[in-house]
């Protein structure tokens, strides 16, 4: 989910600069800007995007706090946070100035003095809308917590994905553990996006790839008594050399409710493939045009040989 920046045009200059900051650290931010088109209507634009947005950063200034426009996004962020019962509007103080009343029990990220200091507020803020190593897939039946470890030896990329799934209506919990192997070719091409800041990008690119082999080959683990359930899967690409050698273990923890669990891992991986596009920015066009060259000249280089 995006951030929204509200904030008066006065203070453009720190805006921006913050916003590029945000940017760096993958954070899927809306600053209207950087949004709007011509013939855009400004009020439904805005509207929508405070309703879907992760968090409003109210940038706070003695302008700001006497714009009606910024007066109006943070009634609207405000009603949505009592609504959801949940932080949602994150004050952002750049100057001394007069702080509206229902801001003022909140904690601010401070830039008044130190703006490196604020910055390190925020972003720790923010940390669960930017982080693409763990987090939460909600349905409306189940949800899905998980986190992703990884290490590259000489020769191999290791890639351990840990999923949780749970329900308040369900007695039990399904653990599941996906242990990934990637050969040489496949180091080679997550060093290559590391090396240019996309490792986040072919984090996502690899599970995009477990979802599609899981939809083909259909993975699916029959959970019906505590023992853990184990699997062996192999994946190969001919056209880039890639193959990954998967190991995946799941158990039932809790109540023994005395019903058989067929747990379908294309769901699963669909689930974490959605959270991870929400809690981080999409690829710019640059990051998109390096990634493809990249691609390309692995594909040169193999053809090469």
């Amino acid at each position: 989910m995006a951030i929204f920046i509200s904030y008066s045009h006065a203070d453009k200059k720190f805006v921006d600069r913050l916003a590029i900051e945000l940017v760096r650290a993958r954070a899927p931010i809306w600053l209207d800007r950087w949004e709007l088109k011509v013939g855009d209507s400004l009020i439904q634009r805005i509207q929508t995007a405070i309703q879907g947005a992760g968090a409003l950063l109210v940038i706070l200034s003695k302008t700001s706090v006497e714009s009606e426009w910024c007066k109006k996004e943070l009634s609207a962020g405000l009603v949505r946070e009592l609504e959801e019962k949940r932080v949602l509007v994150l004050p952002v103080i750049i100057e001394d100035c007069e702080v509206p009343l229902f801001l003022r029990e909140k904690v601010f990220a401070d830039f008044r003095s130190n703006y490196d200091e604020g910055l390190g507020q925020l972003l720790r803020s923010i940390a669960g809308l930017i982080t693409d190593l763990r987090g939460r897939a909600t349905g409306p039946d189940m949800n899905v917590d998980w986190a992703i470890d990884w290490s590259i030896t000489a020769h191999e990329l290791i890639v351990v994905l840990t999923m949780l799934q749970h329900s308040p209506t369900t007695p039990y919990t399904v653990l599941v553990q996906l242990e990934l192997t990637g050969n040489q070719a496949m180091r080679r091409r997550f060093v290559r996006y590391a090396k240019h800041g996309l490792d986040w990008l072919y984090r996502q690119v690899i599970i995009e790839m477990l979802r599609e082999f899981a939809e083909k080959n259909d993975i699916r683990l029959l959970l019906a008594d505590p023992q853990p359930v184990r699997r062996t899967l192999r994946i190969l690409d001919k056209n880039t050399g890639i193959s990954v050698d998967i190991v995946v273990v799941g158990r039932i923890m809790g109540e023994d409710t005395g019903v058989d669990v067929l747990l379908d891992m294309t769901h699963q991986f669909e689930a974490i493939l959605q959270s991870m596009r929400l809690n981080t920015r999409p690829p710019t066009p640059e990051e998109r045009s390096t990634a493809t060259r990249i691609a390309a000249e692995l594909m040169i280089g193999r053809r090469g040989k």
